[in-house]
């Protein structure tokens, strides 16, 4: 018993070996998974990039002479956060 797949004619009529497409499907999720690493890289690095200007960009006023306190609004007064904020609407 001869397998027809596996002669030169067929081979020669455009059959190819039997693995031969599932090679070349392989060979091509390789190359997609390694672009796509590239692109993730490359992005990963603009992405730090951005971050690193975005910590040394000038806010616009001194983060030196700032005060910093609390707030307490009474909860019989304010029960939900949609209080607080339409009364802060109106003042």
């Amino acid at each position: 018993m001869t397998s027809t797949e596996n002669r030169p004619s067929n081979q020669m009529a455009g059959g190819g070996a039997p693995g031969a497409s599932r090679q070349a499907f392989r060979k091509m999720l390789v190359t997609a998974q390694i672009a796509l690493s590239l692109m993730l890289l490359i992005g990963a690095g603009l992405l730090i990039q951005t971050l690193e200007r975005l910590q040394n960009q000038d806010l616009g006023f001194r983060v030196d002479h700032l005060i910093q306190g609390q707030l307490y609004l009474p909860p019989a007064q304010y029960p939900t956060k949609e209080s607080i904020l339409l009364s802060l609407a109106i003042s």
